[in-house]
């Protein structure tokens, strides 16, 4: 092992390996300005070229280990003794950098990751299969083949920001592309441990909801509920005004049964595998609702039946697109249905608490996209105290 003074013109003539020697190393001679360990290995098959390596003693043991740097090839002599300082003030420190070497070569990448660990770990989820669409669509091209620990904050940010600005996505689809991402990294942190360090934690969401609600005006209203009931040819129409009447979920209800209905106490019960919040909850049913039941076929299991098969209706969406736009009203999406049920009870006097029961909202904020209705309910309401003060001084 002899101690030289490496310098670019000994690495540009002078790397090579003796004969009878299959190879040797070239210490560099930290008298001369060199780094204590840093040496250069020269193979006899390679003569020219050779891979720069540091040894050290492992803080834990005590032994003497070797970790590669580069290949002289690959990497310039000021490169080499930047990254050979770099490891000997993490073994200062107590670090293991052969170790920590390893361990990350044990990361995966990010696909692995979401493949093997983190889509299995998700699969009682109940938004599973969007997790997949999301990751289909942009994600696996955005880091697919990346190692998990090299996405940074900064690209993260950056591609959050690419999909409102450039890609025109609603602040809240964009959000669930980086909750995604977070989540994800927090449990390869936490539960999988695959990672020290969550890049992801700081990030913050857009946190604007989507406010788009198509509210039907009365004229608009009472032209697709004439269009509904003259349906007549399945039960689109009636899923549709059973929607309007009870502002359920399009899922909840295509897999009611006639067994959670009480027709006698006008109450419809939500199962938990049925239910959005995965919690048992019951709905309060009107008149309308229970018109619409009367109006259905003879049956004792589901509600609405698709009455070419026999079997549960499991998509109206067909239907549904002729049907509004015979009415007039084409953007009108099923889930605008639930949010026009909610502007009615608004606008005959319900209060924000009633329409977060009626719609099992289990976040109050997200009822309060219907306050401006509420509000001009509270201010007819106030006027009325105004009037009753006149009155009064009127009679005085």
């Amino acid at each position: 092992m002899p101690v030289v003074e490496l310098s670019n013109q000994f690495m540009k003539h002078s790397l090579k390996c003796p004969d009878g020697k299959r190879s040797v190393e070239y210490c560099d001679d930290s008298k001369h300005g060199g780094v204590p360990g840093l040496y250069c290995r020269v193979q006899q098959t390679s003569q020219g070229q050779g891979t720069y390596y540091l040894r050290f003693k492992t803080p834990e043991q005590g032994k003497t280990a070797h970790i590669k740097i580069g290949r002289t090839t690959d990497i310039t002599l000021a490169a080499a003794r930047k990254e050979a300082l770099y490891f000997r003030s993490e073994i200062a420190k107590g670090d293991d950098p052969q170790k920590a070497k390893q361990e990350m070569r044990s990361i995966p990448s990010f696909r692995t990751y979401m493949l093997e660990m983190y889509l299995p770990h998700q699969k009682k989820n109940r938004s599973y299969k969007e997790y997949v669409g999301l990751l289909n669509r942009r994600l696996f091209a955005e880091y697919g083949d990346r190692r998990l620990d090299q996405v940074t904050r900064q690209e993260a940010q950056a591609f959050h920001l690419r999909l409102r600005h450039e890609e025109g996505l609603q602040p809240a689809s964009c959000d669930r592309y980086l909750a995604l991402l977070k989540h994800a990294y927090r449990l390869a942190q936490h539960h999988f441990e695959v990672i020290k360090a969550n890049p992801l934690e700081r990030l913050e969401l857009f946190k604007e909801p989507n406010v788009v609600t198509n509210l039907l005006s009365k004229e608009q209203l009472h032209d697709l509920v004439t269009i509904l009931q003259r349906e007549s040819s399945g039960n689109t129409g009636k899923v549709a005004l059973w929607l309007l009447a009870t502002g359920a979920r399009v899922g909840e209800t295509l897999h009611a049964k006639h067994s959670d209905i009480d027709r006698e106490n006008m109450i419809w019960t939500v199962p938990v595998e049925n239910a959005k919040t995965k919690k048992v909850y019951t709905k309060q049913l009107n008149s309308f609702a229970l018109e619409i039941l009367d109006s259905l076929d003879a049956s004792d299991g589901y509600l609405f039946v698709n009455r070419k098969t026999g079997g549960r209706l499991t998509t109206i969406s067909k239907v549904w697109s002729r049907l509004r736009n015979e009415a007039g009203v084409p953007h009108l999406r099923l889930h605008d249905l639930r949010h026009n049920f909610a502007s009615i009870a608004a606008a005959n006097g319900q209060s924000l608490l009633e329409i977060q029961k009626l719609l099992n909202h289990s976040n109050h904020s997200t009822t309060l996209r219907y306050s401006h209705l509420s509000n001009a309910q509270l201010r007819s309401s106030c006027q009325s105290v105004a009037d009753g003060i006149s009155a009064a001084l009127g009679q005085s």
